[in-house]
């Protein structure tokens, strides 16, 4: 999943647009907000996995990373919450969101 940032070079633009503040069309936002559904669709799959026992490691550092570097996905989770399990929800808001730290 995470070769997915760099090797998209228009979605890289995008998502650099977004961070820099510049102003979105209304066609670049839905793009934004399905590229950031994607990465949350990937992160709640793996967290099942892990809880149902079928991987051992949790990439959490990872994930802490790219919210970290991509400040406007944290701000577009108010959106999406109710899309998800209420497990990963949790998941998302205790190990992630308030989260400031990535543990090397």
């Amino acid at each position: 999943m995470l070769n997915k940032w760099v090797a998209d070079e228009d979605t890289m633009q995008l998502r650099l647009k977004a961070h820099n503040g510049e102003e979105l069309t209304q066609d670049e936002r839905w793009r934004l907000e399905s590229d950031f559904a994607s990465i949350l669709v990937t992160f709640e799959w793996e967290h099942e996995q892990y809880l149902h026992g079928r991987v051992f490691y949790l990439p959490i550092n990872g994930y802490r990373g790219v919210l970290q570097r991509w400040p406007y996905l944290k701000s577009m989770w108010p959106m999406y919450r109710n899309r998800f399990s209420p497990e990963f929800a949790r998941f998302m808001e205790e190990e992630l969101l308030d989260s400031d730290q990535v543990e090397n």
